[in-house]
């Protein structure tokens, strides 16, 4: 893992989150990871566009916490006259590893985590996107109905490169979430 993040990458001209990344150091434990997540998350996911963010709480229907779920809140058909007008899916479930965990088998047991995760969703949906994140690197995934697929490579968020393609999947997760959670409700 570099010590720092290169020069003119995406991340690098956020202050915020160039912050957060360059926190994530190789002895960090998951707190950097799930400070970067978090601040991630609020920037591609915000309130004001419809989303919340639940960090590190019981969202899943057999109690056990992703370290991030993001929901998608759509209001329904008519004027809004109480909160049973708001309809929200979880479209996007993150878990995140400190930087020591990055070995083949902890890629393989936070995978194995992930799909319980997505298949103990709170909404019951059989679709939902996801990513691992394991220190600066992270792995983009389309679960549907038991199966997860990988949607990229891991990525090294050290890297431009990776940045640049980390923000592609953000984008589609904001952009597609819905949708796919939608296509696999009950």
């Amino acid at each position: 893992m570099a010590g720092t993040v290169e020069a003119g990458s995406p991340f690098h001209r956020n202050l915020g989150l160039y912050s957060c990344l360059t926190a994530i150091k190789p002895t960090s434990d998951e707190g950097p990871v799930n400070i970067f997540w978090t601040t991630i998350c609020a920037e591609y996911f915000p309130p004001s566009a419809g989303y919340k963010t639940a960090v590190m709480q019981r969202v899943l229907q057999d109690d056990t916490m992703p370290d991030f779920a993001v929901f998608k809140i759509v209001l329904r058909a008519g004027p809004r006259r109480n909160t049973n007008d708001l309809h929200e899916k979880q479209i996007f479930i993150v878990e995140c590893k400190r930087p020591s965990k990055d070995t083949p088998a902890e890629w393989t047991s936070a995978t194995d985590q992930l799909i319980h995760y997505c298949e103990n969703n709170v909404d019951g949906s059989t679709r939902i996107l996801a990513a691992t994140a394991i220190g600066r690197k992270v792995k983009f995934w389309r679960y549907d109905a038991g199966t997860l697929s990988p949607l990229s490579a891991v990525l090294d968020l050290s890297w431009a490169a990776g940045q640049n393609e980390t923000v592609q999947m953000l984008d589609y997760v904001r952009t597609h979430g819905w949708a796919w959670n939608q296509s696999g409700s009950a």
